[in-house]
């Protein structure tokens, strides 16, 4: 009787438990190559803009998002990284010598103060090609911001790993 009453309780109580926030706080990340494309960047007094368009290069794309919770206004955030690579590229790994090369800008879009894209400025991206257009990446790296208006100047980072393949 012990044991069916224990049994009882440990299955209620493991079937009480959820792992999953079930729609509270969705997050979403992707990692993209786009083959044959390049980065449109568009510099205006607004800020920075940047689009994938037709081109001749690898463009990679890291991003990061979350609803936020329900409960909350304007706690949406998302976070982009873009670079782009020589058609023919295999394993990679580039630092602040080869971020202006490569075109790399990191994004952040939140209701938290600088918000946009910008170029990043230390840090380092390390990528292993696995297979036709298949790259493990690990992305540390960093932007800063200068200081405009009565927004101080500030620096965010983005660290992430994960396979890059086509949509």
């Amino acid at each position: 009787m012990k044991k069916s009453v224990l049994l009882f309780l440990a299955c209620l109580l493991l079937f009480s438990c959820s792992k999953s926030d079930d729609g509270e706080n969705p997050e979403n990340t992707d990692y993209i190559v786009y083959q044959n494309s390049t980065l449109v960047i568009n510099e205006t007094e607004n800020g920075t803009f940047i689009e994938v368009g037709e081109g001749d290069k690898l463009v990679f794309e890291y991003k990061f998002s979350t609803e936020g919770r329900p409960e909350i206004a304007d706690d949406e955030f998302t976070e982009v990284v873009y670079f782009e690579l020589d058609q023919n590229t295999g394993d990679f790994t580039l630092d602040e010598s080869d971020f202006e090369k490569a075109r790399t800008y990191l994004g952040r879009f939140c209701f938290c103060g600088n918000t946009g894209f910008f170029q990043v400025t230390s840090g380092i991206i390390d990528g292993e090609k696995t297979g036709d257009l298949r790259w493990n990446v690990t992305l540390d790296v960093e932007a800063l911001i200068e200081a405009e208006n009565d927004i101080p100047e500030t620096s965010f980072e983005v660290q992430a790993s994960g396979t890059f393949r086509p949509e």
